[in-house]
């Protein structure tokens, strides 16, 4: 099933919940109707990885990011 932008947004008018995983920076400046925020990075890891990602190249940025989030995972799943 194809969703346009449009249809996907009066959805979210509707009721059904958007989870949001960018920053919080990120989601404060824009994000769906009713979404909720669950940042798989925090404002200063997102600046880590902008960071290397300028002066080493999007690989280096990539390994950073799983460096930063990995060990949180099992915390997601449990305060689920």
């Amino acid at each position: 099933m194809i969703v346009t932008p449009v249809d996907f947004i009066k959805e979210t008018k509707t009721g059904i919940k958007v989870i949001d995983v960018r920053s919080p920076a990120e989601f404060n400046h824009a994000h769906f109707p009713n979404a909720v925020n669950l940042p798989l990075l925090n404002d200063e890891e997102r600046k880590i990885i902008g960071i290397t990602f300028k002066q080493e190249g999007r690989e280096a940025a990539i390994i950073k990011g799983f460096e930063l989030v990995g060990h949180k995972f099992s915390g997601f799943i449990k305060q689920r």
